[in-house]
């Protein structure tokens, strides 16, 4: 199975699916054990101007240090891998800590946080898979 290959790509598209339903399923587990907020699906839910203007701060400085990294030492698979986890990483950061500081119910912060343990995870087996598997070579 090669990277362009029909099959290839079929599996990889039902593997983005089932860790997409696996990282939904475990947040809404921990949002309903903690009575947590549900939140709305493709929409930004700042909790006020200071977490947008932060929010917005990092997308565009990450985008900015991204072209950067890139004109300065070419493409590289690994920039492009670890660049968009540390983005969700410290944007997840900012509004756990934006919702410990200003939300109305004391368990929201904690979902952010669940989300950052789960994406962290799920690239550090991916990352593994493809250094044993040499995917990058």
């Amino acid at each position: 199975m090669y990277i362009g290959s029909q099959e290839f790509l079929i599996t990889l598209f039902l593997g983005i699916i089932g860790l997409i339903a696996f990282m939904e399923g475990v947040e809404e587990l921990f949002r309903r054990s903690m009575n947590a907020d549900k939140k709305k699906w493709f929409s930004y839910n700042h909790l006020n101007d200071s977490h947008e203007k932060w929010d917005w701060t990092i997308r565009i400085g990450s985008l900015v240090l991204y072209l950067l990294v890139y004109l300065l030492t070419g493409f590289s698979l690994f920039i492009v891998v670890l660049a968009p986890i540390l983005i969700v990483v410290s944007t997840e950061g900012v509004r756990a800590y934006m919702e410990k500081k200003y939300a109305s119910n004391p368990n929201n912060y904690k979902i952010p946080l669940v989300r950052i343990g789960l994406i962290l995870f799920v690239s550090l087996l991916f990352i593994a898979y493809a250094y044993q598997t040499s995917m990058f070579s």
